[in-house]
């Protein structure tokens, strides 16, 4: 079978690598380039961050809502927060798409170093990664926190590699970053479990494991240094418990994506395939790979993750195979079709990616947009409640919520917004869901939460039914949303029909 120390020089022709990886990275940075629109949670993150700042201390009580919350409001992405509310503050929209595009480089750096040290060659790399990268791409989004656990998990993979050569000075540069991961998203679970994993099966086949049970010791313990302190540890059981049936990236991927599933259910065949071939004893990483894929299946939340360690462990597994052999006898007899392939490929990426301009951010805010699955923000009823200095409490759906409390508050409380279980109680959001879809009811929500004014998308239910209700009358309306006050409460109108307003970041 063919094997590769990735610390020989490779025998792959120069031309041909060059032309496949420059394919491979124009692929990745067009489909980047679609999820260039801000992200629902970067607007609560930094509105975190402002108000932290502001009171000189990270607040326990919402701030922001006007509906049941829990005290204390442990938000697992404050950290995450500070950094984009940073970076927007200095650099603007530039500095946030510069920070996405060298994170998500660097997750594709991790994978295929990884993947060298594993001892895949830069052949079966190459020719598996395509697919991988497009399929993976649910946290690669500008900006959410998820992405800083991707690349947290491809250094704790490396570091892992690291560790079953017998080197062991990572284990002290891994504290700090572990500091670091826990305190800007809750995914650094997902590195302690995989730590775990590794640490049993390193047990199972007899490897040195008691300096990691040592080291896993101490990852535990530093759970506690947050701002939160043990608040942290009750709040993570219950968001990791917890069903959130409303949420759809948290759904079964089957139900969500029948496409990428069929890329998931490939990319699980080669596993098995790899496995009768090489058989249990040769796959080393086996338990992590199987963590990851049952995660993936169960919420599409965590294919990213799935896939940032498929890309770092298939390869390596997969060279050992005849289907290794045939990738690297195929790269060796057909350079120049490899070349020529890998070159258009390249050219037709790079004709995608100018006129798309993925380094601009996008501010979607139409209906139109959002049918593709983006978030459609009220951009010009913002800027119309801005105008008008409008205070008071404002109804809001799920996904705009944390953009209005962005641009509004302090003026302008919010009914929902996108930190679901951190800040509310548990029902809601379905209770919120059931108003704007005018099921029996809604009006009783309306009493139960006083609003003083109501954010309605024009295509949903409630819109139609509250042209009908005396006590409330619209004072706003644009091509994407609605703003219907109290009767009693005196705003100027503004109908800009059919037209939509442009949003600014920050």
């Amino acid at each position: 079978m063919a094997t590769v120390n990735p610390t020989e020089p490779t025998r792959l022709d120069r031309a041909a690598l060059a032309a496949a990886l420059a394919a491979l990275v124009g692929m990745f940075l067009v489909n980047l380039g679609q999820l260039t629109f801000v992200d629902p949670d970067l607007w609560h993150e930094m509105a975190l961050a402002r108000e932290t700042l502001q009171l000189g201390r990270l607040p326990l009580e919402d701030r922001f809502s006007y509906t049941p919350t829990v005290y204390p409001v442990v938000h697992h992405e404050w950290g995450a927060g500070f950094l984009f509310y940073g970076v927007a503050q200095l650099l603007g929209a530039p500095g946030i798409m510069a920070l996405k595009y060298a994170l998500s480089l660097g997750v594709g750096a991790c994978c295929f170093l990884v993947a060298r040290r594993r001892g895949a060659s830069q052949a079966v790399i190459i020719t598996l990664a395509p697919a991988i990268l497009l399929a993976g791409c649910y946290g690669f989004t500008t900006i959410r926190a998820q992405l800083l656990t991707m690349f947290c998990l491809g250094l704790l993979l490396w570091c892992l590699e690291l560790d079953r050569t017998g080197r062991r000075w990572w284990m002290i540069a891994w504290l700090p970053v572990q500091l670091v991961w826990l305190n800007v998203h809750a995914g650094f679970v997902v590195g302690l479990g995989l730590f775990a994993l590794y640490t049993v099966e390193q047990a199972v086949r007899r490897q040195p494991f008691r300096h990691l049970v040592l080291l896993g010791a101490a990852l535990g313990a530093l759970v506690l240094v947050n701002p939160y302190g043990a608040d942290y540890v009750p709040y993570l059981l219950h968001a990791l418990s917890m069903p959130r049936p409303m949420i759809i990236e948290w759904r079964p991927l089957w139900q969500n994506d029948p496409g990428t599933f069929s890329v998931y259910l490939l990319s699980v065949l080669m596993v098995a395939y790899a496995w009768t071939q090489l058989g249990l004893r040769r796959m080393q990483g086996l338990l992590v790979w199987a963590a990851t894929a049952y995660a993936a299946l169960s919420h599409t939340r965590h294919l990213s993750l799935y896939f940032v360690v498929w890309l770092c462990f298939v390869p390596a597994w997969l060279q050992q195979t005849r289907l290794g052999d045939l990738v690297v006898n195929l790269w060796q007899r057909r350079r120049t079709a490899i070349v020529a392939f890998s070159s258009a490929i390249a050219v037709l990426c790079l004709m995608r990616i100018v006129p798309a301009a993925p380094w601009q951010m996008k501010m979607p805010n139409t209906p139109a947009e959002e049918l593709t699955g983006r978030p459609m923000y009220p951009t010009g009823a913002v800027d119309y409640l801005g105008e008008v200095k409008f205070s008071g409490n404002l109804m809001v759906p799920f996904v705009p919520g944390g953009y209005v409390m962005w641009k509004l508050h302090p003026a302008v409380k919010v009914s929902l917004d996108g930190r679901y279980e951190v800040a509310y109680q548990h029902g809601l959001l379905e209770q919120i869901e059931a108003l704007y879809q005018a099921e029996p009811g809604w009006q009783e929500t309306l009493a139960r939460y006083p609003s003083d004014a109501i954010l309605v998308p024009r295509a949903c239910p409630l819109a139609g039914e509250l042209a009908k209700v005396e006590t409330w009358r619209r004072c706003y309306r644009d091509g994407a949303y609605d703003i219907y006050t109290r009767a009693d409460l005196t705003l100027p109108e503004l109908d800009r029909g059919e037209a939509t307003t442009a949003g600014q970041f920050p």
